[in-house]
């Protein structure tokens, strides 16, 4: 079962890159994202993963498990946050790279998504990366 998983997270990656690939091209009639909005994502996508990772020690004594892609995608993060982000990196990130095919088409509301978009995936990346270096003592 081990050697399927990787197959399966290939396959939701490529579903939302298509995702991605086809939802920016629409109208978005009164969207307002702005560089304000898109610095606050950025923030907020930060801080998250190290909450969600201290919020997950808190309601278990025993260490937390490494992501793998070698396990189930979990949407649990109270019990395993660490393949939560990193299912959700995967997904997002496929979302974001399909989304900057349609980029030379859409107007400037379009590319103020794609911002968004990217901020919030850059903003998990580095959290995730800045939680894993806070809580190493806590993760097996």
């Amino acid at each position: 079962m081990n050697r399927i998983w990787p197959c399966i997270y290939l396959v939701l990656f490529v579903i939302f890159f298509l995702l991605g690939a086809g939802v920016l091209g629409k109208d978005y009639g009164n969207t307002n994202v702005d560089w304000i909005l898109v610095s606050v994502v950025f923030v907020i996508a930060l801080v998250f993963p190290s909450w969600m990772i201290s919020s997950a020690r808190l309601r278990t004594r025993s260490r937390l498990p490494r992501a793998s892609f070698s396990r189930a995608p979990s949407i649990s993060w109270r019990t395993d946050p660490l393949q939560c982000l990193r299912t959700g990196n995967l997904l997002l990130g496929g979302y974001v790279l399909g989304s900057l095919i349609t980029l030379p088409h859409v107007n400037s509301q379009g590319v103020m998504c794609v911002w968004l978009l990217a901020a919030m995936l850059l903003g998990f990346l580095i959290g995730e990366f800045v939680a894993l270096k806070k809580f190493r003592g806590s993760i097996t």
